[in-house]
């Protein structure tokens, strides 16, 4: 009995039972039992008791109920007064269950039970879960098909019965038609996409399938519905399940027939009396689809003749609308005839078919007047300057009336950029206000000048212009804002007897600026437009976007103007002009008439040479990209260990790298788990601004797996709030802020393994001793592979077995230098070639061989099969290492279809007849070009054409065809020196093309790649693939030494052009201006050693106006210049002249960028490391020189430090550390850091060019014991070189037989530029005579048998006659004698059980018994530790959460089959649940997002009164005439979010401004009344829980009515959680609503139902039909909600704690997932903590178990240490936990039952778990043998989802765990479970963190696990023989560890 009861302070709640101080008469009694009555789904029974039933500790106490049901399931105690039954799954309909309480069952004190104790409950019948076509859908067919999915099988003799249809019109019920066999399928297989997918499922998914397609219902009403009705489909009581359980309540879906079918005419008017426009199409739309044939046969009358409608040709099935072309005849009259019988796909005739022939009329073309060059456009000075401007049917200039065409000229560069951010607002379709700018005037009133319109030159007719282009003139240089007037037009297109106002602006020049920027510098660069010559000594500006002007200069003989600064981005006074370019970059020359030419660019004119489009990458850090790095010691580690670094950081700039100026260096590194998060920080000790050293003492209980290091660099130029983050002293670990970059170190491991003894290679051989391996594999036959095994302190492992396996899979082909290119077929699901091999499969399984005395072995793998893709052979020999791990070596071998390889590159889209730039690459198989190699390129056209077909019903059938037709040979050729064809791909079909480009090589074997290449009807794209400026510009080769001369190909469209060409990366390197000839047109650039790694080179070419040079010409001026006329003849003679649309003789550029490969010979210093001698004793020292050079072999100075370290090579052959690599890492690809823009794209010419294209959105030893194996031996970062840049150094060895790598990584500086690195690398081995290499496993468990063997090496050219002695622990081995031939080794082995210890210490000695005479015997002798861990582990058996608010008594026992004094209880104590959330405040402070939602979300998350009252003062904006709020201003509004809105004001008590309150709550009534529909799609149908949160928020301010709920069907059973939990809370507001109480009821019922107890938590089984993220709703709100409806009802008292440990449980890194489960989550902790934890805890707590010692915690903080009370051999059976608090506030006790359990069957606790243990290929079928391997699988099913979830599946001692991707890994034999897991995610499943292989055992550790079954897979293999007892596997909740799950394992007999 509880002495005080289990109370919440202060409001009367328990968790536990309130049977505090019970009189004695009362009777003990159930007081609660979940489930009873009617409810669905359910999963878990609940029986609460008035006192204690049974000792708390032992889950597995006997059962109180003897339970009647036909589906299994298993009882538990949950603590001392609940008991919860939990089923294998869900139930399913059709169910009764009965729970009668056992007679023999009393209560703990004796008590017999009285009151109810016999419960029962049914789930119910079948009902509608859903229905297609979906429930309340836009429009259905008159003889709708539905089909209905129910939550299980029912009888259909009842649904005929009990299932109706209402049909609007139709007085009596209408029954239900149901469909059966091939009908039904009919209809199942156009539902379901997947039943017609040639896709098959996993076993998991097909079930699934097969599961819901058994319980879908196919049905028809058995009349017919007219248009527009209204039906509905009544699911009404009575619908049964085979068991006779039927439906009690009615469902309802309602729907809407569609409209007749009928057909309308649309047209565009300029007014809507207006007849039709004839300039745009004529359409004539249906309200259902119609057949192609039908609609083919429509036509239009008019008087040019008879005109067919336009319909695409590919699409073939239903046609919605027709459209007849423009241009139409101007002012007839028109008549569109329909075919005599018009019928949709459903067969229904045309009902207003009496409207045809339909007659129209056109009108007259309306009014126009268009600038050609749009906001802006620049006109030819020296072209007799003239504006385009088309225009039609506007007034012609009649005195002083209209049409004007006014301009103003202006020069300050700042007003320019006014005048064009001006011309943009107007001109923008998106302009932030809705005032139309048409009827204004910009240059009225500005001193503009006014000129008439020119005259037209064609006759005009009715007093207007014709349609044609006339011509502004211009007569001096400059810019120009223009503004054209014309009444006509405004009467037209503003309807008002008004003039509208078209505007332009204008740069007459003859200039031409472009304007390079980098992030160092940038160039301007001036040239001529009728020329291109360059332009000197003009005067350049450079203006920001706020008019101030940031650099003047003048341009060289070149035209060059260099500027040596950093432009930095602006902060633009115009941000809300997305438009507006940073910069102003103008020119100005004098001419020789004293007048100035003016030209300029802006930083946005790069439309169609956008640096995205040359396919390199960008890197806009202003500031130059961060380089950062750390040397490792080494990268793997055990835990425990210690690991130095060396962190280097610089920034690039143009010429290398540069240091960091001390203020941005980071003062920590932080050190994160992959996967946990979990975080480690650590200071740097920084030198200077070269480099900072740290070390990390790993924690011995680390988290195994991968941790990434990173550092955090402040800004380079930080605001006040960056430096006021810098500056802070508040946490040195955190410098997070504005600006600062993350930057990563590198990574490193932390794993449990063993250290190889033998290193070793398998590689593919040659034949015979005359013939050299194969260096290429050219689809073998046959093929020799070499084994070779040593030791690694020396010697061969001479006869010693090895097994080889080979694995053929698909390879992925790219080379680095070539990027863009694919090298492979394209891989298809069909394949007209016929079944294609799997992308990998076993070539060789196991294949023995034994090794020579030399450690060497061949064996031939033979019938290879033929590849016709590159492939990767996968080689592996598996061998015994002699550390008693069956370890792999692996090599990977590439094997190709053919001794070359051919690339192809094309663009992604182009359209039909454009032609398509490619380019096919042919290269040997290491990546160098082969020259003279015939290329062909195939062409097929692959379509996929899907035809659908109405089925009667509604449903359409499906038919789809793959369609495959050759276009034949699109391109031939041979390559050239860079083995590169270039070709021009003219397709002449639209669809998806597939190009495959093919060559052979020597031996005729052919390769191909293939590609494919989207191309479209003509017109189809609104951009067009050709509509760009960019060129190709082509490399002789891709990699350069300084020193060479590097040549490209310029692929321009020129004769002629002058080019500048520039050398780039962050900034401009080296600039020249060239004349290039189009018929040789390259350009050389020098290499230079600054230009590594890589570097880019451009070239922008710039055209001259092609002159028009007719014959004719000679008589006006070539007389006067017969030569020059000659060669201008002759040169442009053919040039296109300008027409009245296009000028191709204008001025034009084009941008090339390529980017070859530098060496880094000018950056990588010599570093030479040198031993003393090459073989060491163990304890031995060895001396070490490192000599540092520079590129040139000049010493560094003196002074320069190198790291130093000395590591084991065993390690290394384990995890290669590639942290050496210094120079790879600092000197790796650099970005190009350019933009380029340019004026020249904005000449008008004769005529507009068109817009561009926009983004798409890129010696023996001695007698010693040998017991010192650490991995690292040295590790210096500092070790100073001297004068002659050299070092000695001691390094002193350990007692490790094997061979260590030293190595030096050394960095410099040349002149400033700190691009200097180098790694030198050497080896030393430690070897004697005599050796024990130990085979021993680390670890073992209490009471394995099995044999601890050793392996005895003699390294001499001697016999030895040896004799091993030693001791395990305290217990001495048998002494063994055996004899050593030469240079062999020798296995010897103890049978071994450890005993019940921690650990065993084992020492093991060997000398030689005939030493020859003269000379020392030799010995060795080792110490080692062996890890002991019990096979039985403790685990969490039960557990509960209490209040302590004075004292607690709990009745308690251990488990009854604990083990024997393996059984403990452990109290923890918290102060508050309700602890400070920082990481949802950090969510909030830290989301993006500004829509209405989230930002009201915000600013109540952060309690941020300032920002809720901006976004009060604009909520009007927000809501739209309704009075609903939407997501943005002006848009429409939503129920669900105004809903929202009033609701989480409310909760936290902030007000809504009277005047939108009202507008808002107005608004959701109407809502509810139906009086206001807002019908949108959503995946289910919502209306009813939409309403019902409707109601919720209007019941928090009385606004709400219970005549409201009227409209809707009240079956809370049946609803989502969300919507019974606004439902509680309307009730427990309105207590006035009829039948409240018994409502009431049933809503707790049903939520309690759908609950999941724990221990110390609840949360809900029913995740995923809770998820309607579309109603920003999910799991983690639907818990914060229901804590906040019901923290004050007395009926959940019991509940609330385990309600907030549910809550809290589902956050992930301290948040929760969405911005509304953090409101929620937010105000409902705060608000318990408020009600339940005001009172801060002081005081002592004290817990006491039976007569043990109490224990005793002060409150000094808010957690204090875990007490744990052990309950010996001898347990006391009236033992109790007392808990007493004496002080303020009352603390959180978590009460847990612990102990060591055998466990005998499964027990599931939350979990349940099914194991299988597959071995692969056994030696021995049916037995287990060491080197076996093991596929395990584990499928397990959670009852309720959670966060944080452990398995924990035990492995054998020895075994090892494959998959971890370390050096002695086997890809084949863990690829089996690696695919497993990989067809087994979804993207709604399990989310796994990490993964630990520890030697005890498998753990998988979850983020997230829903609800629901989900299986893990790997691969284990068995290393040594004996019997292995294993503990059981175990699914736990880590941070509720009484929802567990467990599943025995049997011993394990390996042979």
């Amino acid at each position: 009995m509880y002495q005080v009861s289990k109370l919440l302070a202060g409001a009367g709640i328990a968790l536990g039972l309130l049977s505090s101080a019970l009189p004695a008469a009362q009777a003990a009694s159930i007081t609660r039992f979940t489930p009873q009555g009617e409810i669905i789904e359910v999963r878990q029974v609940v029986a609460k008791f008035s006192e204690s039933m049974v000792r708390f500790g032992d889950p597995k106490a006997a059962d109180p109920f003897n339970v009647d049901c036909a589906a299994p399931g298993a009882g538990r105690w949950i603590d001392d007064t609940t008991w919860s039954y939990d089923f294998v799954d869900d139930l399913p309909p059709g169910l009764r269950c009965s729970f009668a309480l056992k007679p023999e069952t009393k209560t703990l004190a004796g008590n017999a039970l009285t009151g109810t104790t016999r419960f029962a409950f049914d789930t119910g019948g079948p009902y509608l879960r859903s229905s297609r076509p979906y429930r309340e859908a836009g429009s259905i067919d008159e003889h709708q098909v539905f089909l209905l999915t129910l939550s299980g099988p029912a009888v259909p003799e009842s649904i005929t019965a009990s299932a109706y249809c209402q049909i609007e019109g139709v007085a009596d019920r209408v029954p239900l038609k149901l469909f059966t066999g091939k009908q039904r399928d009919e209809y199942l297989d156009a539902a379901y996409w997947w039943r017609r997918s040639k896709y098959k499922p996993n076993k998991e998914e097909a079930a699934r399938r097969q599961r819901d397609e058994a319980r879908t219902v196919v049905a028809q009403c058995a009349q017919a519905a007219g248009p527009k009705a209204k039906v509905s489909l009544v699911w009404g009581p009575g619908v049964k399940t085979a068991s006779g359980v039927a439906t009690t309540k009615t469902q309802v879906y309602s729907f809407t027939v569609r409209e007749p079918f009928t057909a309308s005419m649309t047209c565009t008017r300029e007014n809507a009396q207006a007849p039709c426009t004839p300039i745009l199409p004529i359409t004539v739309q249906f309200t259902a689809g119609v057949p192609r044939e039908v609609a083919e046969k429509f036509r239009l009358k008019t008087p040019d003749g008879s005109r067919k409608p336009d319909l695409p040709k590919e699409d073939r099935g239903a046609i919605n609308q027709i459209s007849f072309a423009p241009p139409l005849p101007e002012a007839a009259e028109l008549l569109i005839e329909a075919p005599s019988t018009v019928k949709d796909e459903s067969g229904r005739t045309l009902a207003n078919a009496s409207f045809f022939p339909l007659k129209t009329k056109t009108a007259d073309a309306p009014p126009l007047a268009k600038f050609a060059s749009g906001v802006f456009g620049v006109l030819e000075f020296n072209n007799a300057p003239a504006l385009p401007v088309t225009v039609r049917r506007i007034e012609l200039p009649k005195g002083a009336g209209s049409p004007y065409v006014r301009r103003m000229k202006v020069e300050d560069d700042a007003k320019i950029l006014e005048w064009l951010a001006t011309l943009r607002r107007y001109d923008r379709t998106d302009a932030p206000y809705n005032a139309d700018s048409r009827d204004q005037s910009m240059l009225k009133g500005q001193g503009a000048e006014v000129i008439p319109l020119p005259a037209p030159k064609t006759e005009a007719k009715a007093d207007a212009y014709p349609f044609e282009v006339v011509g502004v003139p211009f007569k001096d240089p400059g810019f120009y804002v223009v503004e054209l007037e014309s009444l006509k037009l405004g009467e037209s297109l503003l309807a008002r007897k008004q003039p509208m106002f078209v505007r332009t602006s204008s740069l007459v020049t003859n200039m031409a600026v472009h304007f390079r920027l980098g992030h160092e510098n940038a160039a301007v660069w001036v040239t001529t437009l009728d020329k291109a010559q360059a332009v000197a000594d003009a005067e350049v500006r450079i203006t920001d976007c706020n008019g101030k002007r940031v650099w003047q200069g003048a341009t060289d003989k070149d035209g060059i103007a260099r500027v040596p600064l950093a432009l930095e981005n602006p902060r633009c006074s115009r941000n809300n002009d997305y438009d507006a370019p940073r910069y102003l970059v103008s020119a100005r020359k004098k001419l020789p008439d004293g007048r100035t030419d003016l030209a300029f660019v802006l930083s946005t004119w790069n439309q169609g040479i956008e640096t995205w489009r040359f396919n390199v990458p960008t890197g806009w850090e202003r500031t130059g990209k961060l380089r950062a790095h750390a040397v490792l010691d080494r990268d793997l580690l055990r835990a425990g260990e210690t690991v130095s670094l060396k962190a280097y950081l610089r920034t690039e700039n143009s010429r290398g790298l540069n240091l960091l100026p001390l203020e941005r260096l980071p003062r920590t590194v932080k050190i994160t788990h992959e996967g946990s998060q979990q975080e480690f920080v650590l200071p740097l000790a920084w030198t200077g601004s070269r480099f900072a050293t740290a070390s990390w003492a790993v924690p011995k209980d680390a988290k195994l797996g991968s941790y990434s290091m990173t550092v955090q660099v402040p800004p380079a130029n930080p605001g006040p709030a960056a430096k006021r983050a810098r500056n802070a002293e508040l946490d040195d670990d955190d410098e997070s802020g504005p600006g600062v970059r993350t930057m990563s170190l590198g990574m490193l491991r932390v794993e449990e393994f063993r250290l190889p003894t033998m290193t070793g290679r398998v590689r593919p051989a040659a034949k015979d001793a005359k013939t050299p391996a194969p260096a290429v594999l050219v689809n073998p036959r046959e093929l020799p592979v070499a084994v070779n095994l040593d030791y690694l302190s020396g010697g061969p492992a001479a006869n010693h077995p090895v097994r080889v396996s080979a694995m053929l899979r698909d390879a992925g082909v790219d080379f680095a230098d070539y990027d863009g290119f694919a090298f492979a077929q394209e891989r298809r699901r069909s394949d007209e070639e016929g079944e294609q091999a799997p992308p990998q499969r076993i070539v060789a399984n196991k294949l023995p061989l034994t090794l020579n005395k030399g450690g060497t072995g061949t064996v031939t793998l033979k019938d290879l099969p033929a590849v016709k893709r590159a492939s990767d052979l996968v080689l592996e020999a598996t061998y015994a290492d002699a550390n008693g791990e069956v370890q792999t070596l692996s090599h990977t071998a590439r094997v190709w279809p053919a001794g070359v390889v051919v690339g192809i590159k094309v663009g992604g889209w182009v359209s039909v007849g454009s032609a398509l730039a490619g380019q096919v690459l042919v290269l040997d198989t290491a990546g160098k070009p082969v020259a003279g190699k015939a290329i062909e390129v195939e062409a097929t056209l692959r379509n996929t054409q899907s035809y659908r077909k109405r089925l009667v019903g509604g449903f359409y059938a499906y038919d789809n065809t793959e369609n495959s037709k050759s276009l034949g040979t699109v391109c031939k050729g041979k390559t050239d020196a860079r083995g590169l064809v270039l070709c021009e791909i003219d397709l002449k079909e639209a669809g998806n093309i597939e190009l495959t480009a093919s060559s052979r090589d020597d031996a005729g074997n052919t390769a191909s790649s293939s590609t494919s290449v989207w191309v479209t009807r003509r017109g189809e794209l609104w951009f067009d693939n050709d509509n760009h400026d960019r060129m190709d510009l082509l490399p002789e080769k891709r990699r350069y030494k300084p020193g060479e001369t590097a040549k490209f190909q310029v692929r321009m469209p020129f004769r002629f052009a002058t080019a500048l060409v520039s050398v780039e990366r962050e900034g401009l390197i080296e600039t020249r201006v060239v004349r290039i000839n189009g018929r040789d047109p390259t350009v050389e650039v020098p290499i230079k050693p600054e230009y590594g790694p890589n570097v880019y080179v451009s070239v922008l070419a710039v055209r001259e106006r092609l002159r028009e040079v007719p014959w004719y010409s000679f008589f006006q001026w070539g007389w006067k210049a017969p030569v020059e006329w000659w060669h201008e003849w002759r040169e442009y003679r053919n040039t296109p002249q300008p027409d009245a649309l296009v000028d191709l003789t204008k001025p034009a550029f084009k941008l090339g960028i390529a980017e070859i490969s530098v060496g880094l010979q000018a950056n990588e210093l010599k570093v030479a490391v040198t031993p003393d001698k090459d073989t060491y004793a163990v304890r031995g020292q060895a001396k070490v020189k490192v000599k540092v050079t520079d590129p040139n072999g000049k010493p560094l100075p003196a002074g320069t430090t190198v790291a130093f370290a000395a590591v084991d090579q065993a390690l290394l052959e384990l995890s290669p550390n590639t942290s050496w690599k210094l120079l790879d890492a600092m000197m790796a690809r650099r970005d190009y850091g350019m933009e380029t823009f340019t004026a020249q794209m904005y000449v008008v010419g004769k005529r507009h060019f068109g817009k561009k294209a926009a983004p798409p959105g890129g010696g023996g030893g001695q007698g010693q014991t040998r017991e010192l194996f650490d991995t690292l031996l040295l590790w210096n970062p500092a070790v100073a070189l001297d004068a002659n840049s050299e070092a000695t150094l001691t390094v002193p060895l350990n007692d490790s037989l094997t061979s260590f790598a030293l190595v030096a990584i050394a960095d410099g500086d040349a002149t400033g530029n700190y691009a200097l690195f180098g790694t030198g690398r050497t080896n030393i081995r430690v070897t004697q005579d005599l050796q024990i290499v130990s085979g021993l496993p680390p670890l073992a468990r209490e009471g394995d048998t099995y044999n601890a063997g050793i392996t005895l090496r003699n390294t001499t050219k001697r016999e030895m006659n040896v004799e091993v002695t030693g001791k395990a622990g305290d217990a001495p081995l048998e002494r063994k004698q055996l004899k050593l031939a030469p240079e062999t080794a020798q296995e010897i082995s103890w049978p071994h059980t450890p005993g019940t210890v921690d650990r065993v210490d084992w020492e093991i000695a060997a000398r030689e018994l005939n030493a020859p005479a003269g000379a020392n015997g030799a010995t060795d002798r080792i110490k080692l530790a062996q890890r002991i861990v019990p096979a039985v582990p403790y685990t969490v058996q039960q557990a509960t959460l209490l209040r302590v608010d004075g004292t607690i008594s709990l009745p308690a026992t251990p488990p009854a089959d604990a083990l024997p004094g393996k059984a403990r209880i452990d109290v923890s104590l918290v102060d508050s649940l309700a602890k400070p959330m920082p990481g949802v405040r950090r969510f909030f402070e830290e989301y993006p997002f500004i829509c209405l939602e989230q930002k009201t979300s915000k600013s109540i998350g952060l309690r941020d009164t300032k920002l809720w009252d901006g976004i009060m003062a604009q909520l009007p904006l927000y809501l739209d005439g309704d009075g609903l709020a939407a997501y943005f201003p002006g848009g429409r509004g939503y129920d669900v979010l105004t809903s929202y809105l009033l609701a989480a004001s409310h909760e936290v008590g902030w007000a809504i401004p009277a005047e939108s309150l009202s507008r808002m709550q107005q608004g959701l009534i109407q809502f509810v009344d139906g009086k206001l529909e807002r019908p949108f799609w959503s995946p289910r149908s919502d209306l009813e829980a939409r309403k019902i949160a409707a109601i919720e928020a209007l019941s928090r301010r009385g606004a709400a009515r219970p005549e409201m709920l009227d409209s809707i069907r009240l079956n809370s059973n049946l609803w989502p959680t969300h919507q019974v939990i606004d439902f509680v809370s309307i009730l427990r507001r309105m207590p006035n609503v009829k039948d409240r109480d018994a409502k009431l009821a049933e809503a707790y019922q049903v939520l309690r139902s759908r609950l999941n107890t724990q221990g110390t938590r609840l949360g809900f089984s029913t995740e995923k039909d809770d998820y309607w993220w579309w109603l920003m709703i999910n799991g983690d709100a639907n818990m914060a909600r229901l804590l906040l409806a019901i923290m004050t009802d007395p009926a959940w008292k019991e509940d609330v704690g385990r309600i907030v440990q549910g809550t809290l449980q589902r956050q992930q890194r301290g948040a929760w997932l969405t911005t509304t489960a953090n409101l929620w989550g937010g105000l409902a902790i705060e608000k318990f903590g408020r009600a339940f934890e005001s009172a801060r805890v002081e005081g002592t707590t004290t817990a006491q178990l039976g007569s043990a010692p109490a224990q005793s915690a002060a409150w000094r903080q808010d957690w204090v240490a875990p007490m744990r009370f052990a309950w010996g051999e001898k347990p006391d059976p009236n033992a109790q936990i007392k808990v007493t608090h004496a002080g303020q506030g009352a603390p959180w006790a978590t009460v847990s039952s612990v102990a060591a359990v055998e466990l005998k069957k499964p027990f599931t606790s939350g979990y349940r778990i099914t194991k299988t243990v597959t071995p692969q290929d056994p030696k021995v079928p049916g037995t287990l043998s060491k080197g076996d391997v093991l596929r395990v699988k584990i499928e397990i099913d959670a009852q309720t989802d959670m966060t944080w979830v452990v398995i924990q599946d035990p492995i054998p001692t020895g075994a090892t765990i494959l998959g971890s991707g370390l050096g002695r890994d086997s890809a084949i034999e863990s690829q089996e479970s690696s695919e497993a897991q990989e067809q087994t995610w979804r993207w709604d499943g399990p989310m796994l963190a990490y993964v630990e292989r520890l030697f005890e055992g498998y753990r998988a550790y979850y983020e997230f696990v829903p609800k629901g079954k989900f299986t893990v897979e790997y691969t284990v293999r068995l290393n040594s023989t004996g019997t292995f007892a294993l503990p059981p596997t175990r699914v736990e909740a880590m941070y509720a560890p009484e929802m567990f799950g467990e599943s025995p394992n049997g011993k394990v007999v390996v042979k």
